[in-house]
Parts: structure tokens; C-alpha cells; sequence
């Protein structure tokens, strides 16, 4: 196992340049998220650069998920933002009414399938090809947003009545364990109610998927790997073996490039929010060890 020391060093040193990359990338909300976890900044400083990613409807959109130029809010900017919120180490007064209005928007977004669909207005924008085609009845997004809510204390139980009754519906344990990527992602991030809710064959399934990946080295990089091994929070995680996590950490942190941001295979407009999360990972990790 890598030594989780060495680990965390490694990441406290690339906390400054992180920042500064995301100051002169024009994303306040990345460094306000390291300068929270490593340097010991205020979670509020946190919830006011996340305020101008919210609507009126109390969901996400602004460009905060960078392929949808629309500026209504989506269920995909939502996730985005309600794991900003899992990552503050504390929850200020303004977290708290940003999740109420996250609340809102779930109750207000969800159609009686449980489906969190695209609006009209979000379509009607420059939107990514495969936004544009997405498919329902889908797990992905509505499982990940229930289960993050359900980390967040958050979630009215029709929210999880509906989803729960997709994933008894949809689930299917092949998929979680041999999907693609964004196919496993739902069961990863709904892992503590599938957990809570005896889903017990789709939960080993995702965590036999995701352990057979590490093993084989075959996640193209360590951002994915972790957004699906550390994705479900504890549930998920406690099942993974440590030295798996810990080597993918060592490996995030590796992958810094020298102006300070993490590279994306997607657009580059991706890597401030890479960067972000590549130290809130480390900061997990220093967390869970303490």
C-alpha cells in the first residue's frame, strides 16, 4: 500500500498552484473549494462562489456543468452542486438554504417515473450531442441525485419512493458490474440506499465491477476510478480495498500538469473543475484517516 503520508503531502503541496489555476481559469468556486479543505478557508466562502451557479428554482445551471450552455437549471449542474456541499467540512447557514432550494427544484423537476428530465429551455441551448439524446426511463441522473440527497440529509419521500421503485424496476446487476462508465455511475452514487434498501446483488455486483477495474488497472485515469470507488461515500467505499484507493490517489496527484490543473478527456473547459476535485479527493482520503 502507498504510504498515505506520502500521499498527503504530495497533495498539500499542490493546493497553491490548484488555486492559482483556478483564479486565472475564471472558476472562484474551485479555489474557494481547495482553500476550504487544505488552508483552512471558510465553508462560506465556499456557498457564495457556488451562489451564482443557482436559480430562482433552487437548481443548478450557469454553465456550472460545462457541457450545457443553457442557462436554466438541469439535474446535471444539480449533482454537480450538491457535491460541492458534501465537500464542505462544515455547513454553513447559506449551504443549508442552498439545499432547500435543491429540495425545491427535486420536487418541482421529477416527473412521476421518477425521471429527471431535460427542460425545453435547457434543449433550446448549445447543448452536448449526448445531452441532447439522452434516454428515459434512466437511472442516471435520478438514482445519482437520490443518493446524494440521501448523503445530504435532503430528499422528500416521494424523491425516494419514485427512484426506488426504478431501481427495482431498471436494476440490473450485469450492467452494474460490466457497464460503461456513466452506466455503473448511478449505482455507485445511490450505493448507501441500495445498502439501505437490500438491493444486496446490485450493490456486490458494483463493488466486484469496480474492484475487477482497479485490479486491472483499466479506468483511463484516476478521476474516474475515484468518482466511482469514493462516488457512494462509505457505503461503497468501506468495500474497496484501502491499498485500490489509496494507489488511485497517489495516481490523481500525479497527474497534475505543470501549470498547476488537471488535464481532462473531455473539453478543457473541464479542467478547473478536475482540479477541484482532484484535491478534495486528497482531503477525503487525509480526512478518513484521521
Amino acid at each position: 500500500m502507498i504510504p498515505l503520508d506520502t500521499t498527503l503531502d504530495a497533495a498539500d503541496r499542490r493546493a497553491d498552484d490548484a488555486i492559482a489555476f483556478c483564479m486565472a481559469n475564471d472558476f472562484p468556486l474551485g479555489a474557494a473549494l481547495i482553500g476550504h479543505r487544505w488552508r483552512g478557508a471558510a465553508a462560506e466562502d465556499v456557498v457564495t462562489a457556488l451562489a451564482p451557479y443557482q436559480n430562482d428554482d433552487g437548481g443548478f445551471g450557469n454553465g456550472l456543468e460545462v457541457d450545457i450552455a443553457s442557462p436554466a437549471s438541469n439535474p446535471f449542474a444539480t449533482r454537480l452542486a450538491m457535491q460541492v456541499l458534501l465537500a464542505l467540512e462544515e455547513r454553513p447557514a447559506g449551504a443549508t438554504a442552498v439545499l432547500a432550494g435543491i429540495d425545491r427544484w427535486l420536487v418541482s423537476a421529477q416527473d412521476g417515473q421518477g425521471n429527471f428530465r431535460l427542460s425545453p429551455a435547457v434543449l433550446a441551448g448549445q447543448i452536448a450531442p449526448w445531452f441532447a439524446e439522452w434516454t428515459y426511463p434512466n437511472l442516471n441522473p435520478a438514482a445519482c441525485l437520490t443518493g446524494l440527497a440521501f448523503r445530504l440529509g435532503a430528499g422528500s419521500p416521494e424523491l425516494f419512493s419514485r427512484v426506488e421503485a426504478m431501481v427495482a424496476s431498471l436494476g440490473n446487476a450485469e450492467v452494474a458490474r460490466d457497464g460503461e462508465f456513466y452506466d455503473v455511475l448511478p449505482y455507485a452514487e445511490y450505493a448507501p440506499l441500495l445498502a439501505a434498501n437490500g438491493h444486496e446483488t446490485l450493490l456486490e455486483a458494483t463493488v466486484e465491477g469496480i474492484v475487477g477495474r482497479l485490479h486491472a488497472e483499466t479506468y483511463d485515469d484516476a478521476s474516474h476510478a475515484l468518482d466511482h470507488a469514493l462516488g457512494g461515500g462509505e457505503a461503497l467505499s468501506s468495500r474497496i480495498p484501502a491499498d485500490l484507493i489509496a494507489r488511485e490517489i497517489a495516481r490523481l496527484l500525479g497527474e497534475q500538469e505543470a501549470d498547476g490543473g488537471w488535464s481532462s478527456p473531455y473539453s478543457a473547459a473541464w479542467r478547473p473543475w478536475l482540479t477541484a476535485t482532484a484535491l478534495v479527493r486528497g482531503a477525503d482520503i487525509r480526512d478518513m484517516s484521521r
